[in-house]
């Protein structure tokens, strides 16, 4: 299991008719999120975040720098970060990488 996280603006609410209907979340930030997931198999970190996200969290987290990676959606590189644990935090509390 990988988690993939970005910062942005989305749509989240009720999509559909009174036939079908579905809570969803819509937007470019929400398909770099599902594309940074998807690196989680690739990168075996099972916690990676974006650039974006990196420069809202860096203060509390301690992060690694993974690398820059085209994804599809997007014309330049994004920066993937692999996320360490809280600052401060003791080994035990650490996120280790999904295959040893």
């Amino acid at each position: 299991m990988g988690i993939g996280l970005n910062t942005g603006d989305a749509f989240v609410g009720l999509v559909g008719s009174a036939k079908r209907i579905n809570y969803t979340c819509i937007g470019d930030s929400v398909n770099l999120a599902s594309r940074v997931q998807d690196l989680t198999k690739d990168l075996k970190w099972p916690l990676l975040i974006t650039e974006h996200t990196h420069e809202k969290i860096k203060d509390h987290f301690d992060c690694e720098f993974a690398e820059a990676r085209m994804v599809k959606g997007k014309s330049k590189p994004v920066g993937i970060y692999r996320v360490l644990g809280r600052k401060g935090a003791p080994d035990s509390e650490r996120i280790r990488p999904l295959f040893q």
